[in-house]
């Protein structure tokens, strides 16, 4: 990711309807009933990691120094500079929880980083894991973003099942986008063919941006009982027999 974003979204992931509806969709799919060791890869600015605290205790990798000041500012303690599948800082620990929030597709070697989340979750933990959806939605945004791909639903859950994981839950996501997304990415890209485009996280109207969490937050209560069948991203909830 462009160095720059990580200050916009240090200043956005408090209010701003994605990142508050991701951290809800953490706490759904978080196992209940016992102090939880979690790490979070490819904390960011950790804003994740200052809500999970209540939850057990709480690690955080990524591969920005940028990111990792941030974190601190939030007083975190446990953040170390990775670039993920490297995990050096992180020894011999193992896991209950691992979350991955649109991670995989920035690293090149996919295959290598499900076998180090296989390797750092301890028996029976958890993986809860986000991928942006549909290769044919590849655009100036994933570049901008460092993006390497985007996944089909079958692909993302066959890099899972051979790294040894079990799938509990699978779904696409924010699938009441898609009618805005696919037209105005298309239009972006054309429009910033040959620029630097600018990000797609902007400050929205707080009517529209609290419409689009109560959207959200809806379509999280559906995960409950449904697969939706069409999104922008896809979760996949595994654990490790």
């Amino acid at each position: 990711m462009q160095s720059h974003f990580y200050r916009q979204i240090y200043h956005l992931e408090e209010y701003y309807w994605w990142y508050r509806s991701r951290r809800n969709l953490v706490k759904q799919f978080l196992p209940s009933g016992k102090q939880l060791k979690i790490l979070d890869i490819g904390c960011g600015t950790g804003k994740l990691m200052e809500v999970l605290q209540d939850y057990g205790e709480i690690y955080g990798i990524d591969a920005s120094q940028q990111a990792i000041n941030f974190c601190r500012q939030r007083h975190l303690e446990h953040v170390y500079r990775n670039k993920f599948p490297d995990s050096k800082h992180l020894g011999s620990k193992r896991f209950n929880v691992i979350i991955c929030l649109d991670v995989i597709e920035h690293i090149f070697n996919d295959t290598k980083a499900m076998a180090t989340i296989n390797q750092l979750l301890s028996s029976g933990g958890r993986l809860i894991l986000t991928v942006p959806a549909y290769s044919w939605l590849f655009s100036y945004w994933d570049q901008a973003s460092g993006h390497y791909r985007r996944f089909s639903l079958a692909q993302i859950t066959q890099l899972i099942e051979a790294c040894g994981l079990k799938l509990v839950k699978t779904s696409y996501l924010y699938s009441f986008l898609m009618p805005i997304a696919i037209p105005f990415r298309l239009i972006k890209h054309h429009l910033f063919l040959n620029q630097v485009p600018p990000s797609d996280l902007v400050k929205l109207p707080w009517l529209i941006n609290k419409l689009l969490f109560g959207l959200a937050t809806l379509e999280q209560l559906l995960l409950s009982y449904i697969h939706l069948p069409f999104g922008l991203s896809i979760v996949c909830i595994a654990e490790k027999p």
